[in-house]
């Protein structure tokens, strides 16, 4: 059974004293809960949530003598750059290597962050050369409407930590306090539980490092299990 928002909605609906609350309701609260568990870090931990990273390309490349491009929109942490291939260096803030060349330009071999973008080094000297991203992103949000379908790899994982959190703001909006109490304590269980899984995951992962994209294509669904649903 793949399971789905409607499946969740139905619950809340059992739990929440058998009242039916609307698709935004529904939607607003499972949002307040990815939300809550996006911007948690000491859950997050230095890795970040292994379920919530996403790969993307820049459009059309790089761009001759052009260093900088910016970061996607849902970026939060941890940025990894392939260039024509081949993963880059990441200098640490604040550190340049006396063998970057930051004004000229050729194949670039590292990268660091700059503020909204992101800078290769050296600029590249070729256009239309692929770059592509693998970064920890925000959590995608349930649409208000039309959202029975919905479903990824945090809501089929952790359906509880939704489901939970969910009652507790579905109680609070009834003026059940003390059902909402009840559910608030399900849901710091829910993300004891969630916390010891990112931690088992990164873990268990420590020692894996890619060389190039095609050995990361080999194995991204065994380290990030959402792309199963594309």
């Amino acid at each position: 059974m793949s399971f789905k928002f409607s499946d969740v909605k139905t619950v809340i609906n059992e739990k929440g004293d058998g009242r039916v609350f609307t698709d935004a309701q529904h939607a607003r609260w499972a949002n307040l809960i990815r939300k809550d568990v996006e911007a948690n870090w000491a859950i997050a931990g230095f890795n970040y949530y292994y379920f919530l990273y996403k790969e993307a390309t820049v459009i059309g490349g790089s761009v001759l003598n052009e260093g900088n491009y910016a970061q996607p929109d849902d970026f939060v942490t941890d940025l990894h750059v392939w260039y024509d291939n081949n993963i880059l260096v990441k200098s640490p803030p604040g550190v340049i290597d006396i063998a970057q060349d930051l004004t000229g330009t050729g194949t670039p071999q590292w990268f660091k962050m700059a503020g909204q973008e992101f800078q290769l080094i050296p600029a590249p000297n070729e256009a239309g050369k692929e770059i592509k991203l693998i970064y920890g992103a925000m959590a995608d949000e349930v649409p208000a409407t039309s959202n029975d379908n919905f479903t990824d790899h945090f809501l089929k994982r952790f359906p509880n930590l939704h489901i939970f959190g969910m009652v507790q703001h579905a109680a609070e909006s009834i003026g059940q306090v003390q059902l909402s109490g009840k559910y608030e304590q399900k849901y710091g269980r829910e993300l004891s539980l969630l916390n010891m899984a990112n931690r088992r995951h990164w873990i268990s992962n420590a020692r894996i490092r890619f060389q190039n994209w095609h050995e990361f294509e080999d194995k991204k669904t065994i380290l990030f299990p959402q792309f199963r649903e594309s």
